[in-house]
């Protein structure tokens, strides 16, 4: 049976894997749910999220973003992009490279739902 998430001490987190991250940064920014972290895994925040406009709203989001250093998407040089974008706009963030390619690695979601 599925619950309901409620009140100011609710503490949500959502992952999005691959083009699932564009989907689940969408959400943090402009849903009525508030987000507490959100994993990008092994994709993008959208070139087009105006983060500028969702500023206030994703400073109280911590924006975990994973990704394989043998990943043939998303290198670091895309990841170095996005961390730019959230650093330009003091959004919370971290960075966990795995050894891998582009999918997900069980020990660093272990890691990830440990933490959250």
């Amino acid at each position: 049976m599925l619950g309901r998430v409620e009140g100011p001490a609710a503490r949500v987190a959502a992952l999005g894997f691959s083009q699932g991250t564009a989907t689940v940064s969408r959400w943090a920014a402009l849903g009525q749910s508030r987000l507490h972290h959100v994993v990008l895994w092994g994709g993008e925040l959208p070139p087009d999220l105006d983060l500028a406009a969702s500023r206030d709203r994703l400073r109280d989001v911590h924006f975990t973003l994973v990704y394989g250093e043998r990943d043939e998407y998303i290198t670091r040089k895309v990841v170095d992009g996005m961390v730019a974008r959230l650093r330009e706009h003091d959004i919370p963030h971290s960075v966990r490279p795995f050894d891998g390619g582009h999918g997900l690695d069980e020990g660093v979601l272990r890691e990830l739902v440990a933490r959250t």
